[in-house]
């Protein structure tokens, strides 16, 4: 995401010692504009886990949105399957993104960069190729909101990752 100028938002590298960190994630996951979970094996194998309480906070936001609003972005990163996978239903109504080895295609930053025009969210990308027109594009656009994003910071879109991967 960084590197096609979104602003995100992750606990690994921006917590720091000192940190009330309970508090800051969700302070992040109330003022974030999309929250991306990544769904995995790695999640699917643990009963528990503190990313299991920031996907409920995320939920437990949505009550307060409009039904129409875009703000949850499930992203697989390998072949679980979102029928059986152990997340909350809300999860289960909204399109999810599969991203192989958590490797985001043009269409994906494309798909993001859509929802932050359209005043909905910020997104999880990796490796984007910064030489393909869209996501050329994408990065101009960004660059030209790169205010605005930043108040907007992406939150638990990857708090969660970085949870969800421990």
């Amino acid at each position: 995401m960084r590197s096609v100028g979104i602003e995100v938002w992750f606990d690994r590298t921006e917590l720091r010692g000192g940190d009330v960190w309970e508090r800051q994630i969700e302070d992040r996951i109330h003022d974030c504009r999309l929250f991306v979970p990544l769904i995995s094996a790695n999640t699917e194998h643990r009963d528990e886990g503190y990313f299991r309480r920031e996907w409920s906070l995320a939920v437990d936001r949505t009550r307060d949105m409009a039904e129409k609003k875009t703000f949850l972005v499930p992203v697989v990163i390998d072949d679980t399957n979102q029928r059986r996978a152990s997340v909350p239903e809300k999860f289960r109504h909204v399109q999810w993104s599969h991203l192989p080895d958590g490797n985001s295609s043009p269409a994906f930053i494309v798909r993001i960069s859509a929802l932050l025009s359209a005043q909905h969210a910020p997104v999880i990308a990796t490796r984007p190729d910064p030489s393909h027109p869209e996501v050329a594009a994408a990065m101009s656009k960004h660059v030209r909101l790169w205010p605005w994003l930043a108040l907007a910071t992406l939150l638990g879109v990857v708090a969660i990752g970085g949870v969800a991967w421990r």
